[in-house]
């Protein structure tokens, strides 16, 4: 289809318009303008440009008793200024206050004014410098609902300013106002998203410091992670610590059980990541005895529960890993079941899902039982939020178990080259879609001592 065309339309030939241009740029300017003396600067020299040179004012009030003023700008008819405020919309700063003589007068009270046949020899506060000026108009400027400013304008000619002029500058004194409270509006939400930024992306910090910092020895395996957040803050964690503390907070034995642990808090960004942290408190904070992961998940839970916010909940899977016996012993509240890499070449998984009970924090006991299954040399475990499985590809196919399998079954390398190879395949699958979910993998493999 070809484009529409205007070319057999009854067109006013606009070409010598000087006008039109003038206020297309001011238009331009206007949507561009992020400060209040952008504003005014734009409207100024459009003005001036449209309508010819005429002496400018404005008055700001803002804050002062009645009558009291600011001249926060005072552009003569040549474009000299004799005043130029740092911020002419505040009314703050160096600039003085004034009261008295024909301004005061003006702005005694809210209405518009227009003077024809102005006679100021002398003034107490501008002096001489109105002596010259036939005409005069003032318009209050709204600001954010309160009168804050004026304009006023002057002309050489005692009928230079008329009515029609009155009314020009009552809608030129609207836009302003209504430019402005634009801005400031715009200013004042760009403020409280930079705030809350800074705070999520504290948040995001405190929340990393939560996970282990370091690759943990645990005897007898390899152990790597990849945890990513898709947004600043997010609702997943794990964690490998050791069961077995002395008083000076070391591990007693080097190969006493580990816990290994992987949770996913329902929502995302700062309110998941806020039960994030109360969940990595209540877990550092259980009784030495504390050990079997079902005792665990119900330690956990009996505590979440007495202090849940609205309808949060987590689902976690915890498992504990004896490294002198090789066996792990495992519960899950409601999360995804790892998978565990078998030994040989024909790529078995096993998925560790023979026990399972509801998600912490919806009601007062998990119901999880445990199971225990021996680990040999070879083997790879693998943990994850349902972020990998659920990720979706622009037509909203998930990337699922199957696919993770495949990728787990496939890899030939460690758990670091394990965990890159899903993050990819996770990726790949995406095809540029933005992820909906924090996704986090942990992968463990057996080796040999």
């Amino acid at each position: 289809m070809p484009p529409p065309s205007s070319s057999d339309l009854p067109l006013v030939d606009l070409s010598k318009n000087t006008r039109i241009p003038v206020l297309l740029e001011l238009t331009d300017a206007l949507t561009r303008a992020q400060s209040p003396q952008q504003v005014l600067e734009a409207i100024i020299v459009a003005m001036r440009k449209a309508y010819g040179p005429r002496c400018y004012m404005s008055l700001s009030t803002a804050g002062l008793d009645n009558g009291q003023f600011r001249i926060t700008r005072w552009m003569e008819v040549d474009g000299t200024d004799r005043v130029r405020a740092g911020d002419p919309w505040s009314g703050s700063g160096d600039t003085p206050v004034h009261y008295g003589g024909v301004l005061s007068r003006l702005i005694a009270t809210p209405e518009p004014k227009l003077v024809q046949g102005l006679n100021v020899k002398s003034d107490p506060v501008v002096g001489e410098n109105f002596a010259k000026f036939g005409s005069l108009m003032a318009v209050p400027v709204m600001v954010e609902g309160q009168l804050s400013n004026w304009t006023v304008i002057l002309h050489e000619e005692p009928h230079g300013l008329g009515v029609a002029d009155l009314e020009q500058l009552i809608l030129r004194g609207n836009l302003i106002g209504s430019t402005m409270n634009n801005v400031l509006i715009a200013n004042r939400l760009r403020e409280a998203t930079d705030w809350i930024r800074h705070e999520v992306d504290h948040i995001a910090q405190i929340q990393r410091s939560l996970l282990p910092q370091s690759t943990p020895a645990i005897p007898g395996t390899a152990v790597a992670s990849k945890y990513e957040t898709f947004d600043r803050a997010g609702g997943d964690y794990y964690d490998l610590l050791p069961l077995t503390i002395s008083a000076d907070g070391e591990h007693q034995e080097r190969r006493g059980p580990w816990g290994l642990m992987i949770a996913d808090a329902s929502g995302h960004g700062p309110a998941a990541a806020v039960v994030v942290a109360m969940l990595h408190a209540i877990l550092h904070a259980r009784e030495a005895a504390v050990m079997e992961p079902a005792q665990c998940l119900d330690f956990l839970n009996e505590r979440l529960f007495a202090r849940r916010v609205g309808s949060e909940f987590v689902t976690a899977f915890f498992a504990v890993y004896d490294p002198s016996s090789r066996k792990l012993t495992y519960a899950n509240a409601g999360h995804n079941p790892p998978m565990l890499r078998l030994r040989g070449g024909d790529g078995r998984i096993q998925r560790l899902d023979a026990v399972g009970g509801i998600p912490l924090g919806v009601m007062d006991k998990v119901g999880s039982d445990q199971a225990t299954l021996q680990l040999e040399p070879g083997q790879s475990l693998v943990l994850f939020t349902d972020g990998i499985t659920e990720a979706l590809d622009p037509s909203g196919r998930q990337f699922g178990e199957e696919s993770l399998s495949a990728v787990i079954a496939a890899n030939r390398g460690g758990p670091d080259l394990l965990c890159e190879s899903i993050s990819n395949a996770v990726k790949r699958h995406r095809a540029g879609a933005r992820a909906r979910d924090d996704q986090t993998v942990v992968a463990l493999e057996v080796r040999e001592e």
